[in-house]
């Protein structure tokens, strides 16, 4: 398995708003550090529950498997969370994100760090 991003030191940081969604790097220290959960998925598509931003759940995420990340949404909630409007602008910005983690693993792979 390949070996995954650390959150935690707050190094790597991805943050995006738009409207009522956002991307963003998990830095959940509250939990096990040594937990591969929040680890192997560093960055979510969340859809926040009211204006003030300050309740959100989790639209879709970034995987890590022996390849490198993937997209994974949660359940059909890409489809029945996001409007058609929006859809293009939220798009973009998952490609940067994953060209992001595209590079991390890449140059993670050429340094032998995995």
């Amino acid at each position: 398995m390949s070996r995954p991003i650390d959150t935690y030191n707050k190094k790597f940081d991805f943050s995006w708003d738009f409207k009522g969604y956002g991307i963003r790097t998990r830095h959940e220290d509250f939990k096990n550090p040594d937990s591969n959960v929040d680890k192997n998925y560093p960055i979510e598509l969340i859809k926040y529950n009211n204006d003030a931003h300050n309740s959100c759940f989790t639209l879709a995420y970034f995987n890590l498997d022996d390849e490198g990340y993937e997209l994974k949404s949660v359940g059909g909630r890409l489809f029945d969370e996001i409007s058609a409007d929006d859809i293009s602008e939220i798009w973009a910005q998952l490609q940067a994100a994953q060209k992001m983690l595209d590079a991390y693993y890449e140059a993670c792979v050429a340094n032998e760090k995995w």
